[in-house]
């Protein structure tokens, strides 16, 4: 029964986006804050899961969505780092590798096409990199002074799980001669690249 100045609310996407006796669990949360009014602060923080389903993916939407933009080492260029980036007309840009026989990745090989320059570097400038960071906002904020923010663990500092860790995550979950692993890929996107997973699906005629 009381209110809080300052909320923060971890996991978000354990809870449920609605209950039938209890409505929208954001607004449950946020009118706790009602007594505060300007002077609040929400924090919503999670890995998201399931796409259309994420009580984060909703939030973050509702915000100015800002995305962490590093200097690429070839070109200079801001450059936000993701896992692959299409090229229209070229090879496909983003975490680069290569596998053995026994589908296990190469470390020599691991490193990163900029989606702009097309150059490759490998993570050992990264924490220069970051150090000269900054956070972009890619829209106008739906909520009034609601700041969102995403980032992938391809920003890691040294000392964490490296590129190479994740690409033999990713090529472990997607074998050549093999079907994927769908369990092994939600994992991989939502806690890794922080991204909502949407299991593939066919269409027939």
């Amino acid at each position: 029964q009381r209110d809080i100045m300052l909320m923060i609310v971890d996991d978000m996407d354990a809870a449920k986006m609605a209950g039938k006796a209890t409505g929208s669990t954001k607004k449950l949360i946020e009118q706790r804050q009602a007594a505060y009014g300007h002077k609040r602060k929400t924090l919503f923080v999670s890995s998201p899961q399931m796409k259309g389903q994420s009580n984060i993916e909703h939030s973050f939407k509702l915000g100015d969505q800002r995305y962490w933009n590093v200097p690429c080492p070839c070109c200079n260029k801001m450059i936000v780092l993701k896992w692959t980036v299409p090229i229209e007309g070229k090879d496909t840009a983003g975490i680069y590798y290569k596998t053995d026989s026994m589908n296990r990745v190469i470390e020599d090989s691991v490193g990163y096409v900029c989606q702009l320059c097309a150059g490759f570097f490998t993570e050992k400038p990264k924490y220069e990199m970051n150090l000269a960071g900054v956070w972009v906002p890619t829209a106008t904020s739906i909520e009034p002074n609601h700041h969102s923010y995403q980032i992938s663990a391809l920003y890691a500092p040294p000392g964490a799980y490296n590129w190479t860790y994740y690409a033999q995550w990713f090529a472990g979950a997607n074998p050549p001669d093999a079907p994927a692993n769908i369990s092994e890929n939600q994992s991989f996107t939502n806690v890794a690249m922080g991204e909502t997973f949407e299991i593939p699906s066919e269409e027939l005629d």
